[in-house]
């Protein structure tokens, strides 16, 4: 039997031409007509159109969505319910549990759940495609072993999945539809005209069920340019269901009017896209605003004119919603506790959350005071009780600890999970009650879909499924929460028929509008990133009988393309990134925007270039800042840097100066303490117990001969770390794994140290933890210091320094002699940025500076740096003299050293203190090294070019 297909190209409008089409043959008898679109949004719009064309009272046909239509009349075959994905992943892990090759996967079945929602996608596409399942006999080596064992056991799996599936109770939405597409004379016999309109890509199941409507009557209505070649999966459609094209109508030939911007980022596209909308549009089919990437949904909204009707019709990730982010932090706080302890940093971020504050009431005024207290008491984990205490037992917030956090302690079932979530979902959300029964704010509308959602779709997986008495875990409650919450989106669904639309890809199936806006048009939103379940990759998909994954990019580029030929005008963003960096990777505009473009240009006969053509790039509306070189210097500040200046001074002091000038402002002239910072461990604290340990181990032999290759005693130097780490606080605050990494990473540091020493002639050591003091004939200036050790080799004493932090600053060999070729005259430096800039270029770390003065009979110093990653840096030398000089043997000459310790580095020296005496500011310099770990970034007025 073979019908006709009746073709409505994208340029007539689909819906508006179909609706004339149905009222021009059945405007008598609409109530007997049955029209059945494949999404809800479509039959929305049909509807619109009738009621446009109609005006007044009339009956509507009997209109469905495809799923609909299929579940109203399935269901009088066979009445059992459907399950949701979470469920059919538990009866799944019931058939594999035991089998072999499952046992990584089936120890819980909140450890399961993620391969058996895989797992149960597959078996669905089965049913979709109609297809029997095969087993595998050699399933692809790069799957996991229980992906290869599911593939090789597929039809034995699946045939006990179905049986223990029906022996419950329950069904799945492809074995309906198959059902359907198998018995449908049974309950479908039509009393008036069918029509079947605007499909695309049918599984085989929807093929042999339209096969049977078909034979019923039924007539097709298909969108499609019959100027163009019909993508593969339609002809395969029209030869399947051996239909033959005819053209319904036969528009005037137009061309949207094609505009393209390309914008540097998310905010400038939507400030212009907003800029093009109409003020108030009339009509639901007047403009869409097409979103590929939902995430950027709240910045369009927040852009857009606050009077504007919106209509949004796309899924929002609720995992980003207020109750969702307070449930996660919930969750994070409890899984990263010890034992009853609870990490301070995380709990601080669940009191800051604005529904814990609500809660909180009137004390959350008193939070600010409270977190010094914490910070200063140091500690990374505290218990409840220790935290009731420092907070001087105040009621509500031990309110908040029993009804937030001891209430998981009795949590042993999925449903006990559901009745705590509904709870504190109930305590957080009633200060908040009126404001989101209203939903003005976009953040409270995002917490009602949420709330739907949650009620809807997670809630009864736990409340009410076949696992929700089971026993499990409380972290594997807070796993299937997680997996579940990715899965969930907010269904934005308003009404239709009023102002701007929003929309994804796949919700504008069928529509058309005057105006389309196309934000986002960038590879990895157009066409959507790609999901691929990895137990079905492409290539395997032909050996079991189903459709390669191609055919997902193909309707999408159907779906797109037919949008923009029903449009009268097209405004089409992409963002354009060219540099790519860590926080912001390049971006390419999509190639449905490339086949766009070469269209106009194959059309025009030129090629577009830069500044010629559709394309137009956003300029950005930048404000130069005004020139700000740094702190201003007045009376009080001079004489508060000469008081500093007359004291004792410190290698400290100076290296901060040259560093940045506005940090030593904050640190010594205001006496500003960095803040408590809560850490899991304190660096410095880690860094004084090694200084310690060594300065131990290295006491037997103070005065004494070192030979490394004879005394070196790993064992005692780790004996020593292990009984000052016990002892010291510090091994206290860390959890056990920290615990563990600190300690082995210290342990291996200190063994390759006494390692590297057997590369070193034996040495005297001659000091150790020495203090220093010394004033400069020269500067009149006082200084003082702290040598970790001096030792005295063959070719000279040599100060030592220990470093267990980051790298340090150090001039290689090349740059000491340029150093030495330019300093003949060293010239006078001006108390400027730039003259600052001079003297950074060309001191190093003044430290081992300072420390050779103070030990003026020493000949070099060197930095030992212990956290180096890698072994031949550990030593790094001020002047890289034997013997700690270069593998090449090359190193400075006697005299050269002589000239820049006892005439450059002294006169460079001198300059640095001119320039901190006079200079008119405290310069903050446009790239400071450390800028974005400082501890006065917030207080400097820099900070905007940090």
């Amino acid at each position: 039997m073979s019908g006709k297909a009746w073709i409505i190209p994208p340029q007539a409008g689909f819906l508006p031409t179909l609706s004339r089409e149905i009222l021009r043959r059945h405007r008598e008898d609409l109530s007997r007509v049955t029209v059945i679109f494949p999404t809800r949004r479509a039959a929305h719009f049909f509807r619109y159109y009738l009621g446009r064309h109609l005006r007044g009272s009339f009956f509507l046909p009997r209109i469905y969505a495809f799923s609909d239509w299929v579940n109203e009349l399935a269901v009088r075959l066979d009445p059992r319910p459907i399950i949701p994905p979470a469920e059919r992943a538990w009866w799944l892990y019931r058939v594999v549990s035991g089998r072999p090759g499952f046992e990584q996967v089936t120890e819980s079945f909140d450890r399961f759940l993620p391969w058996g929602l895989r797992f149960s996608e597959v078996l669905e596409e089965f049913e979709r495609e109609a297809v029997p399942l095969k087993d595998l006999l050699e399933p692809p080596e790069d799957l996991p072993p229980h992906g290869q064992a599911f593939l090789s056991a597929l039809s034995e799996i699946g045939r006990d999945f179905r049986e223990i599936l029906s022996g419950a109770g329950v069904t799945t939405p492809a074995a309906r539809l198959r059902l359907l597409s198998e018995r449908l004379p049974e309950v479908f016999s039509p009393e008036g005209p069918v029509y079947l309109c605007g499909f695309a890509a049918l599984s085989r199941a929807e093929r042999f069920l339209f096969r049977r409507l078909l034979e019923l009557g039924a007539e097709v209505f298909l969108e499609m340019d019959p100027g163009c070649r019909a993508p593969d999966f339609l002809a395969e459609v029209l030869r399947d269901l051996k239909l033959s094209p005819e053209i319904l109508s036969r528009p005037r030939s137009r061309r949207p009017r094609l505009r393209f911007f390309a914008a540097a980022d998310v905010h400038q596209e939507v400030r212009e896209a907003a800029r093009l909308l109409p003020p108030d549009p009339e009509t639901p089919d007047e403009v869409l605003i097409l979103l590929p990437v939902a995430g950027h949904l709240l910045p369009l909204l927040y852009t857009l004119p606050e009077d504007l009707p919106v209509n949004i019709t796309l899924g929002f990730p609720v995992k980003r919603s207020l109750p969702a982010t307070f449930l996660l932090l919930l969750f994070e706080l409890y899984e990263k506790r010890l034992s009853e302890r609870y990490p301070v940093l995380t709990y601080l971020s669940l009191l800051k959350h604005p529904y814990a504050r609500g809660v909180l009431g009137a004390w959350a005024a008193e939070l600010h005071a409270f977190e010094t207290r914490l910070r200063a008491h140091g500690s990374p984990y505290l218990s409840l009780s220790e935290i009731e205490d420092l907070a001087g037992g105040v009621d509500p917030l031990r309110r908040f600890h029993r009804e937030f956090l001891e209430v998981f302690y009795g949590v042993k079932t999925p449903r006990d999970f559901a009745r705590v979530l509904k709870e504190i979902l109930h305590r957080v959300l009633e200060p908040h009650r009126e404001r989101l029964r209203e939903a003005r704010e976009n953040r409270e509308i995002l917490a009602r879909h949420f709330l739907y959602a949650f009620e809807t779709e997670i809630l009864p997986v736990f409340e009410s499924s076949s696992f929700s008495g089971e026993p499990m875990p409380l972290e594997g409650l807070f796993r299937m929460f997680r997996e579940l919450l990715q899965t969930v989106s907010a269904p934005f669904e308003g009404d239709p028929l009023c102002g701007v639309q929003v929309m994804g890809l796949l919700e504008t199936r069928l529509l058309s509008f005057r105006k389309v806006i196309v934000l986002d048009a960038n590879e990895g939103a157009l066409p959507s990133p790609e999901e691929i379940n990895p137990l079905l990759p492409e290539g395997l998909r032909p050996a079991l009988s189903l459709p390669r994954r191609s055919r997902q990019e193909a309707l999408e580029r159907y779906y797109f393309d037919r949008l923009i030929a029903s449009a009268r005008e097209v405004e089409i963003f992409y963002l354009s990134v060219t540099e790519s960096s860590s926080r912001l990777p390049p971006r390419v505009r999509s190639r449905y925007v490339e086949a766009l473009l070469w269209a106009e240009e194959k059309r025009k006969g030129e090629l577009f270039t830069p500044g010629k053509g559709p394309v137009r790039h956003l300029s950005l509306s930048l404000t130069a800042p005004e020139p700000f070189p740094g702190i201003p210097r007045g009376e009080a500040e001079r004489r508060e840097v000469e008081r500093l200046l007359s004291g004792e001074i410190s290698a400290t002091l100076l290296e901060t100066y040259l560093d940045c000038p506005a940090r030593f402002y904050f640190r010594y002239l205001l006496g500003l303490k960095p803040p408590e910072r809560l850490t899991e461990y304190d660096a410095t604290a880690l860094g004084t117990l090694i200084h310690a340990v060594l300065e131990d181990y290295f006491r037997p032999y103070l005065g004494r001969e070192y030979l490394p290759r004879e005394h070196n005693d790993p064992s005692r130097l780790l004996t020593l770390f292990r009984e000052r780490f016990e002892r010291d606080g510090l091994s206290r605050q860390l959890g056990p794994e920290r615990r563990f990494f600190v300690e082995k990473t210290a342990e291996f540091r200190l063994r390759r140290y006494l390692q590297s020493l057997e590369a070193l002639p034996p040495f005297r050591i001659l000091s150790l933890e020495e203090e220093k003091r010394r004033e400069h004939p020269g500067l009149g200036l006082r200084f003082r210091g702290k040598l970790d050790r001096v030792d005295e080799f063959e070719t000279g004493r040599v100060v030592l320094d220990y470093k267990t932090g980051a790298g340090v600053r150090s001039l290689s060999l090349r740059r000491l002699r340029e150093i030495l070729e330019e300093a003949r005259d060293i010239p006078r430096v001006e108390p400027t940025l730039e003259g600052l800039r001079f003297l950074r270029d060309r001191l190093p770390d003044l430290q081992l500076l300072l420390y050779l003065f103070l030990r003026p009979e020493a000949g070099e110093a060197v930095y030992v740096q212990l956290a180096s990653g890698k072994g031949r840096e550990i030593f790094k030398p001020l002047f890289y003299r034997p013997p700690f000089s270069p593998r090449s043997g090359d190193f400075l000459r006697e005299e050269e050293i002589e000239y820049l310790r006892e005439r450059v580095f002294p006169a460079l020296l001198e300059r640095l203190i001119e320039h901190l005496l006079a200079a008119p500011y405290f310069f903050i310099p446009e790239k400071p090294p450390g800028c974005r770990w400082c501890d006065y970034l917030y207080a400097c007025p820099g900070r905007k070019r940090a």
